[in-house]
C-alpha cells in the first residue's frame, strides 16, 4: 500500500508506517512492533513513548510475518508498503491496509492524513553501493563484523541479523550484501544531513577496505 495525502502528495513510506505504529500502541496503550532491519529509526521515536516495543528482523515480509505470529506483536510493517495485521491474518494486504488507515484517521477525531504524519520525524537517508562479487561477499562481511564498530566507536547496539546494524549516537548504518547483485548495500539514517554525511564516509572507507582485502 501506497497513500497519496488529501493534497495530492506522496506519503513517505517510512513516515505512515511509524505514524500507524505510534496509533496502534496508544490504542493498546502497550505493544510490540515489528519491522525490518532497514526502517526508520523514526519507529523507535514515535512508540516507545507509549510504552511501545520495536522488534526489527531481516527485510523480507515473511520474517515480518514469523516476529509478528512469535511475539503476539499489534503491528508489523515494512517500510515498502507490506503491512500485516495480526488481529486479522499473517499476510500483506494493500486492501485492508487502505481501509484500516481510514479507520486510524476516523478514531484520530477525524484527521486528514497530512495531519496524521506530521508528528513523525523524517530524517535524512543516505544509501550507497559497493561493488563486490558474489564469491568475495561472505568474507568481507565477516571481516567487516569485526572492523566495522571499530570505526564508530560510540556504538550503542550491534544487530547482525541481515548484515550489520550499529546503532550509533544520532543515526545508523546497515550494511549487507544484495541478494541478488554482486554488490555490498550501505544504508545510513541520521537526525542531521551533516551526521548522515559523517557516517557515510566513515562506513564507506571501512567496507571499501574489507572489500580490497578480500579482492586483492
Amino acid at each position: 500500500m501506497v497513500l497519496v495525502d488529501e493534497n495530492g502528495k506522496f506519503v513517505p513510506l517510512d513516515q505512515v508506517l511509524a505514524a500507524y505504529a505510534s496509533h496502534m500502541v496508544q490504542k493498546q496503550k502497550s505493544g510490540i512492533i515489528v519491522t525490518n532491519i532497514e526502517a526508520s529509526m523514526s519507529i523507535e521515536k514515535m512508540t516507545k513513548p507509549h510504552n511501545g516495543k520495536v522488534i526489527r528482523t531481516k527485510v523480507g515480509d515473511v520474517h515480518i510475518a514469523i516476529a509478528v505470529k512469535k511475539h503476539k506483536a499489534t503491528f508489523g510493517g515494512e517500510p515498502c508498503g507490506a503491512w500485516i495485521h495480526p488481529n486479522f491474518h499473517y499476510c500483506p494486504d494493500g486492501i485492508l491496509s487502505s481501509v484500516l488507515i481510514l479507520k486510524a484517521l476516523e478514531e484520530e477525531e477525524n484527521k486528514k492524513l497530512s495531519s496524521f504524519v506530521s508528528e513523525t520525524p523524517r530524517y535524512p537517508i543516505l544509501r550507497r553501493n559497493l561493488k563486490c562479487s558474489n564469491q568475495a561477499k561472505s568474507v568481507a562481511m565477516n571481516k567487516l563484523e569485526k572492523t566495522l564498530p571499530t570505526a564508530f566507536p560510540e556504538v550503542r547496539e550491534k544487530l547482525t541479523i541481515d548484515g550489520i546494524r550499529l546503532i550509533l549516537e544520532n543515526g545508523w548504518i546497515l550494511v549487507r550484501p544484495s541478494g541478488t547483485e554482486p554488490l555490498i548495500r550501505i544504508t545510513i539514517e541520521a537526525n542531521s544531513e551533516k551526521r548522515a554525511k559523517e557516517i557515510m564516509e566513515k562506513g564507506a572507507k571501512t567496507v571499501k577496505k574489507a572489500i580490497k582485502e578480500t579482492t586483492g
